[in-house]
């Protein structure tokens, strides 16, 4: 008799069906399109477009993220492999309220440093938000700081500060 395990709620498969990458691929064409046109406030009040070069290859890439302003600092999170290019810091561009800014970015994996961050975030923007940092929440009430680090460490959740040179 074979037994299966438990099923955890809200975990993400390691790999994005077809038709999740193909529906992904084509509204991030759409927000880059919008962040780049003159209405862009429509979207970014909390969304830019942070340009970056990949480490092995050389190319430069280009995603939308949403942001929160914490002072001087923009917080991005992610749980996606490219962040990974950011790792001991890059110069990266950010398509920021309709500008091009350069930026300094650092990416940290720390689960403490990472919940704290969504701890902020949640604070400012509330739970109804959770969304825009692709975030499932199953309760209605705020995550305690455990919580969070176990869902930083379970989704690889990472952390990105970028500093833009001028705002």
């Amino acid at each position: 008799m074979t037994t299966q395990a438990p099923t955890t709620p809200n975990v993400r498969p390691a790999q994005l069906s077809w038709v999740a990458q193909q529906l992904t691929t084509s509204a991030n064409t759409l927000v880059r399109g919008i962040l780049r046109a003159p209405c862009h406030g429509l979207l970014s009040g909390t969304m830019l477009l942070l340009t970056f070069t990949g480490r092995k290859s050389g190319r430069r890439f280009t995603t939308p993220v949403t942001y929160l302003p914490v002072d001087e600092t923009l917080l991005i999170f992610t749980d996606r492999p490219w962040a990974k290019n950011l790792e001991g810091g890059a110069m990266v561009s950010l398509r920021l309220r309709g500008r091009e800014v350069p930026a300094q970015a650092t990416v940290t994996a720390d689960p403490g440093a990472v919940a704290q961050g969504i701890a902020t975030f949640l604070g400012r923007k509330g739970l109804r938000n959770a969304w825009q940092i692709d975030l499932r929440l199953d309760t209605q009430r705020t995550p305690t700081a455990d919580e969070l680090r176990a869902l930083v460490e379970r989704d690889g959740r990472m952390l990105i500060r970028v500093t833009p040179e001028a705002l």
